[in-house]
């Protein structure tokens, strides 16, 4: 997932937002994770069943490394097709797998620096407008392709905004998912539209 915005990416829950891939040591073996953050802040994915079933689960974002942010998550079987799947599926396409779940951050760390997991559930306090700001920065596809361009330095032929929070959009591509981080988090949705509007060069 690439990220675009003034400030860049700095503490772990910063990393976070910015990244819906990653890996998942389960025991001894190692899954690949395609997730997103659901309004509660759980991270919903699904996962195969070794993944599920095997003891002592750590979550690498985005990738298994020295530098990445290493969450050590409680995994809990969801049902067949729970709410968050259509918002999985706008971000990522087609699951292979049904085994939809949800992984609860207990704690985070980050070379030194250790996170409580209260601090890494990441509730959208922009929930009940996503849907709203999302179709306002699909009204236009042109400016929304231009604003990735000058954001990220990357041109997405068929952008589609799928998420907003008071920190940022995401943005999917044919590649993944462009984070367009805001310069400051919006208090309000009033306040995170104008900043769409702006970056867009939009007009209500």
């Amino acid at each position: 997932m690439r990220r675009a915005d003034n400030q860049g990416v700095t503490g772990p829950a910063d990393i976070l937002r910015s990244n819906r891939t990653g890996v998942l040591m389960a025991g001894e073996r190692a899954f690949p994770v395609l997730f997103v953050t659901a309004h509660d802040g759980a991270l919903v994915a699904p996962l195969e069943g070794g993944a599920i079933e095997a003891g002592g689960h750590t979550l690498f974002v985005p990738e298994e490394s020295v530098d990445a942010l290493q969450l050590l998550v409680r995994v809990a079987r969801l049902g067949p097709d729970p709410a968050a799947a259509d918002r999985w599926r706008a971000y990522h396409g087609t699951a292979r797998s049904a085994r939809w779940c949800a992984m609860s951050v207990e704690s985070g760390r980050r070379g030194a620096e250790v996170v409580d997991g209260a601090g890494l559930m990441l509730v959208n306090p922009l929930a009940d407008a996503e849907g709203a700001l999302c179709r306002r920065v699909n009204s236009d596809a042109a400016a929304l392709r231009r604003a990735v361009l000058g954001a990220a330095g990357v041109d997405v032929p068929h952008p589609l905004c799928v998420g907003v929070d008071d920190h940022g959009m995401d943005v999917r591509a044919r590649f993944g998912i462009v984070r367009v981080g805001f310069e400051r988090p919006a208090g309000s949705a009033g306040e995170a539209m104008r900043v769409i509007e702006g970056l867009l060069g939009l007009r209500g």
